[in-house]
């Protein structure tokens, strides 16, 4: 993505448009231009295509993260990355998952139909999954498939959230384990286990892989 966002922002630049002018022309805010040029984002393949009108180029934006490839377009194996905001800063409480905006597309070798990918928000996961990584999810429809000592994302009741799932004492119930118990209020960890009924669950994904955005 280092040649995209320096395209972009010398093609910017030599338009002579500002962040938000160039916003303007595509239908994107002057933040999404801003994270483009960032490279926290990727645009989606109507937003890439609007910035080669406007901007009469042609991109090429592919981003290697760990061995795994993210693309601009949804053609072939592709799946979508969704920016599933918060409902909570440091929380892992997310709105629905797939309600939000696809922002990309990520392409790797062994992709299982009907995955997508997520961003991790909050802690509780540490170090397993830190704040700002990317996950790949796995639908789960059978509850009895479970592979214990895995990490999932879970929703139920009104929650949304990562945890590693471990067999409880009755075979009907589930224990949501975080990873991080080294934060602690007077002495006790700040994550508890949760131990919730199965039914509870109303969905379920395998996390399959992790990744982090590299440093540049």
């Amino acid at each position: 993505m280092d040649d995209f966002r320096s395209q972009l922002r010398s093609k910017r630049r030599g338009a002579e448009l500002t962040q938000e002018e160039l916003g303007k022309l595509v239908g994107v805010s002057k933040a999404a231009i801003s994270q483009f040029e960032k490279g926290t984002i990727s645009p989606q393949p109507e937003v890439l295509h609007k910035l080669e009108e406007t901007l009469d180029t042609k991109f090429t934006l592919t981003e290697k993260l760990n061995d795994h490839t993210l693309q601009s377009k949804a053609e072939g194996d592709y799946i979508p990355m969704y920016n599933a905001p918060a409902a909570a800063s440091g929380v892992e409480i997310y709105n629905d998952t797939q309600s939000g905006k696809v922002i990309g597309y990520m392409s790797f070798p062994g992709i299982t139909k009907g995955s997508f990918a997520l961003p991790v928000y909050g802690n509780s996961m540490n170090p397993t999954l830190v704040n700002g990584c990317w996950t790949v999810l796995r639908p789960i429809e059978n509850k009895n498939a479970i592979i214990w000592g895995e990490v999932y994302y879970i929703e139920w009741e009104n929650y949304r959230m990562y945890k590693r799932l471990l067999l409880a004492d009755n075979e009907d119930e589930v224990i949501l384990w975080s990873d991080n118990q080294e934060e602690k209020i007077n002495g006790r960890p700040i994550h508890s286990p949760i131990l919730i009924k199965k039914v509870e669950i109303f969905k379920l994904c395998l996390v399959t892989d992790i990744y982090k955005k590299p440093n540049h």
